[in-house]
């Protein structure tokens, strides 16, 4: 019953923040999304790009994003992403390194 009680305890004080996703860029360093619920993708030569949504890379390397917080992209059988609400470029800027 305890650990029960603390496990709970745990995810009512994760804030939404965390859900924002990251990953290991070509040069080496670990980059997320700067916007909670955010999405990263690498684009054709390693650059982690970010966006307010997931993110995912076309057929072409570019890095195309929802333009909804929390919003899904996907490629489709064409190799075109397609967004929730449209997509939008992935930006560096929208990215933050990873914190220890």
């Amino acid at each position: 019953m305890l650990l029960r009680c603390l496990f709970t305890g745990l995810f009512i004080l994760i804030p939404a923040a965390v859900n924002a996703d990251c990953l290991l860029s070509e040069n080496g360093q670990v980059y997320c999304s700067s916007t909670p619920q955010g999405g990263i993708a690498k684009n054709a030569v390693g650059l982690a790009l970010c966006g307010p949504g997931d993110c995912v890379t076309n057929d072409l390397g570019q890095v195309l994003c929802s333009k909804t917080a929390g919003g899904g992209a996907a490629i489709d059988e064409l190799g075109r992403a397609r967004c929730l609400d449209g997509c939008i470029q992935g930006s560096a800027d929208s990215c933050t390194p990873a914190q220890p």
